[in-house]
């Protein structure tokens, strides 16, 4: 091949990979602005931020319990959260596919399987209830990472767990298609994980303690009664040894 021909051929082929990274580019964002509103901006700056995180961000979400005995050698990771705060009933295996969780960093977020509205207003009343019925424990404000949203705190007057003590004590929150973010202990996560009701942050590990989960939006009346079995795992791995109130 002469000179020109391969100087020829190097130029296509940087053009043509160029065109198809900014084809990429431009699709991976168009599906990143679709997601809505979340904690990083709308717009190129919080894409590429996220972008930037895939550095350091794990891609084994849906694997059980990836971390070793090194990994929980942080003061964070106390004996509470070593128990299991699920209730003593077996949680069933989720039914069919799992939803499709796009591959971003941020925002983590389901874009199939979504609920209805009278779903979301459920998870949003049980939330609100929680706080209600158990003022001395949990607060209900706007979440702080997502900046919007419904979000469980521990009450102010309380001290914050150490695993969510960077977090200023929230430890749950619903996005706008019903998914949720929330921590678990370390076995209770384990066990969503397993029969797929959910799957672990990306940065979970690097940057997020272990624990910190995504729960599936339910489908139906009878995966909301498994959702609200998880949310209160949640709930009394931070209410401590105190009792807590739910409505019927």
């Amino acid at each position: 091949m002469a000179v020109d021909d391969k100087v020829k051929t190097t130029c296509l082929a940087a053009a043509l990979l160029a065109f198809a990274a900014l084809v990429y580019t431009y699709s991976s964002y168009r599906q990143y602005v679709s997601l809505g509103d979340h904690g990083l901006p709308g717009n190129f700056s919080g894409w590429y931020q996220q972008l930037k995180w895939h550095r350091i961000a794990r891609t084994d979400t849906r694997k059980p319990a990836p971390y070793t005995d090194h990994d929980l050698g942080s003061p964070i990771y106390t004996e509470e959260t070593k128990k299991s705060y699920l209730s003593e009933k077996e949680i069933p295996s989720r039914v069919g596919l799992r939803p499709t969780v796009p591959g971003f960093v941020a925002p983590q977020r389901q874009t199939t399987q979504r609920p209805s509205r009278r779903m979301l207003e459920m998870q949003t009343k049980f939330f609100e209830d929680t706080g209600t019925l158990n003022p001395t424990l949990f607060t209900v404000k706007t979440s702080g990472i997502e900046k919007f949203g419904t979000a469980l705190w521990v009450a102010p007057d309380r001290e914050i767990p150490p695993i969510i003590k960077l977090l200023k004590g929230e430890f749950a929150h619903i996005h706008p298609e019903g998914s949720v973010h929330l921590f678990l202990s370390l076995p209770d996560a384990e066990r969503v994980i397993a029969n797929g009701w959910g799957e672990r942050h990306k940065l979970t590990g690097p940057r997020i303690p272990w624990g910190y989960t995504l729960v599936y939006a339910p489908r139906d009346d009878g995966e909301f009664e498994v959702w609200k079995d998880i949310v209160k795992a949640s709930i009394r791995y931070f209410a401590g040894k105190s009792e807590v109130s739910y409505t019927a």
